[in-house]
């Protein structure tokens, strides 16, 4: 596993790892029992190094990993049945792997990211419309 990242209430997590999924992670009892609750493979081509779930925006997660790419995803969690989906995917955000990104302060409220990689950028992005 390379990272985890708590949603804005704390009861879900979402993690990311070098076999290219995305598990979304909940806590339905409250206890601290995070249980598998959803989850999408192959969401890179290589290894998934980072992620960030937007605390200002639901269910909206970002991951960059090793393939150069961004993915967008959204996660539900009310509800009988948690999903995962992925919305979105930016080849070439870098020229090289992303090693992070980072959603903006939640109180900026205009779904500003920032992402790193090894070809030594720091990228900005904006998130336009729904997820």
């Amino acid at each position: 596993m390379w990272g985890v990242s708590f949603s804005e209430d704390g009861h879900s997590l979402v993690s990311c790892s070098d076999d290219r999924s995305v598990v979304l992670w909940h806590d339905a009892k409250g206890d601290l029992s995070f249980q598998k609750a959803a989850s999408v493979e192959e969401v890179h081509a290589r290894a998934i190094y980072t992620i960030d779930w937007q605390k200002s925006a639901g269910g909206v997660i970002v991951t960059g990993g090793a393939d150069d790419a961004i993915c967008v995803l959204e996660a539900k969690v009310g509800g009988a049945e948690p999903s995962l989906t992925l919305v979105s995917k930016v080849a070439k955000a870098h020229a090289g792997d992303v090693n992070l990104v980072a959603w903006g302060a939640a109180e900026r409220g205009d779904g500003l990211l920032a992402s790193a990689g090894d070809d030594g950028a720091i990228r900005l992005w904006r998130r336009v419309g729904g997820a």
